[in-house]
């Protein structure tokens, strides 16, 4: 038989360290999971205990229907208004704001099935050039069971850094006027209630129908 008629064969030969590696990679995982579960007991059940303050109120429960409609869609406008902001200058009142056609303030058909709440801006300059708040207020809504809404802004430009804080309020009065400043204090006292966003805990709840 020639050399080139000879069958080579060969055999691949495991490490017999295969076997520890796939051991700690397994325990590697168990741990990482039993860390986790840890870690969500821990601070889930913290999550669970938090109350409210007695000038908050829920997104998740404590909204009218209408309330929790107007409520979603200024969540939303926020970071809208941002951008506008940041891409025209100055902070966009409300003819700007329908232009950009941003719910809740463009007059369409959800405009008017949420209330045709009348909207009203002003861009309060309190410390500094630049430095301040803008507020977004709605009122006189003719839905059932409507409120007054607040959206507050907080913006503090240093440089070339800035630094917004927004916050979204609500009164029980649906034609409750614009409040003389945006201090917290000042709000809580006039009957103004910050609402509380959603939280993942919510959202389960609300989708499971139970209380978790």
């Amino acid at each position: 038989m020639s050399t080139s008629d000879k069958i080579v064969s060969a055999s691949i030969v495991k490490p017999s360290s295969s076997r520890w590696e796939l051991f700690i990679l397994i325990a590697g995982i168990i741990g990482l999971l039993l860390a986790t579960g840890s870690y969500v007991l821990k601070y889930g059940q913290q999550s669970q205990s938090q109350e409210l303050q007695s000038w908050q109120i829920s997104a998740f429960s404590g909204l009218s229907e209408v309330d929790q409609a107007i409520y979603s869609s200024l969540y939303t406008a926020q970071e809208d208004i941002g951008w506008i902001q940041y891409e025209i200058g100055p902070w966009p009142d409300i003819a700007v704001l329908e232009e950009y056609l941003i719910p809740p303030f463009v007059k369409d058909i959800s405009w008017t099935n949420t209330g045709s709440v009348e909207w009203n801006y002003r861009d309060v300059v309190q410390e500094g050039e630049m430095q301040g708040y803008t507020l977004y207020h709605g009122s006189n809504g003719t839905a059932e069971n409507q409120s007054a809404y607040i959206v507050v802004i907080g913006h503090l430009h240093a440089g070339n850094t800035m630094s917004n804080h927004n916050t979204i309020w609500i009164h029980e009065n649906p034609t409750q006027s614009m409040p003389a400043t945006s201090k917290i204090q000042s709000l809580v006292l006039d009957g103004w209630l910050n609402v509380v966003p959603y939280s993942g805990r919510d959202e389960l709840e609300r989708l499971k129908g139970v209380e978790l």
